[in-house]
């Protein structure tokens, strides 16, 4: 199916080659889909991402008839642009449960110390304890209060995982198309809220210089973004989205309508971003089994 897929998409083109090195590439389960990937297809990059899996060597990794409904590549922009807000809407969420514990964890036990000599004021109160380790923290909470806060950063650095190659539109790894990977050795969830994460961290990338200067400059009027951090431009996606009617005119002209412009605004410079807020929640099953994200996974009627 993948096959006649790509044939219709590319005008009777083969997604494994021309015929002298089909046969070969076929055994080998190597497919080449270049082509539509840097073709005038609208949503070339999420039909490479659907004919990549159809026609996966082992049967196992190919998606069934409605997985191939539900994908991406058949979602309107209104469809789009609401599973862009509802994965914010979860991350924030998240990053919510989190704070909270940081913040209304009564203060621990302080041990009794010597008064200081240049009259220095010690801090009290339930914000002393933003100094104490989150891992600190998550022992002293009850046993399903810890367990949510522990799956709390772990979703916040999953979703932070290959950020750099989303932000940057970069080509497709070597090995796939897949965006969402293992987690990093250091957690981002933590680290965004001042957490020591080792001696070295990885190179970082802003999406906002993707952005035009009329959006730029109206970011950080209502709260702050993390110009490295993906859940971020989620967030501005969002919010923006929200507050159309707020905006100034030169704004709302640069974004476009609602929802097709608007849509467009952002996938034309994050191309990888929409793909890789789909991974994130199907590989996750109580994500995508979740009443907001269900229906995004159910293959339409026909």
């Amino acid at each position: 199916m993948g096959c006649v897929f790509y044939y219709v998409l590319m005008g009777g083109e083969h997604p494994f080659g021309d015929r002298l090195s089909r046969e070969q590439r076929i055994l080998s389960g190597v497919s080449d889909l270049r082509a539509l990937e840097s073709s005038d297809n609208i949503s070339g990059i999420d039909a490479v991402d659907l004919i990549a899996h159809m026609v996966a060597r082992a049967e196992r990794d190919r998606p069934s008839a409605a997985s191939v409904l539900a994908h991406p590549y058949f979602w309107d922009a209104t469809q789009r642009l609401g599973f862009l807000q509802d994965v914010s809407d979860c991350l924030e969420a998240e990053a919510r449960l989190i704070k909270a514990a940081r913040e209304d964890m009564p203060e621990p036990p302080k041990k009794t110390k010597a008064p200081k000599k240049k009259g220095g004021v010690e801090k009290t109160g339930a914000h002393a304890i933003s100094n104490e380790s989150i891992e600190d923290i998550i022992l002293r909470l009850p046993a399903e209060q810890a367990t949510a806060v522990r799956r709390a950063i772990t979703l916040l650095d999953m979703f932070e995982v290959n950020s750099t190659f989303v932000m940057e539109a970069a080509p497709p790894p070597a090995d796939g198309f897949q965006v969402v990977g293992m987690p990093p050795n250091h957690s981002a969830a933590v680290e965004a809220m001042g957490e020591a994460v080792g001696p070295s961290k990885p190179r970082r990338v802003a999406w906002d210089r993707r952005l035009d200067p009329h959006l730029r400059r109206d970011l950080g009027k209502f709260r702050k973004y993390d110009g490295t951090r993906l859940r971020d431009l989620l967030r501005i996606i969002r919010n923006k989205k929200n507050h159309y009617q707020d905006m100034p005119p030169p704004l709302r002209d640069a974004l476009g309508d609602i929802p097709d412009g608007y849509l467009d605004y952002f996938e034309s410079r994050f191309p990888y971003l929409l793909l890789h807020c789909y991974y994130f929640v199907l590989e996750d099953d109580s994500l995508r089994t979740a009443t907001v994200f269900r229906p995004y996974f159910r293959a339409p009627s026909l």
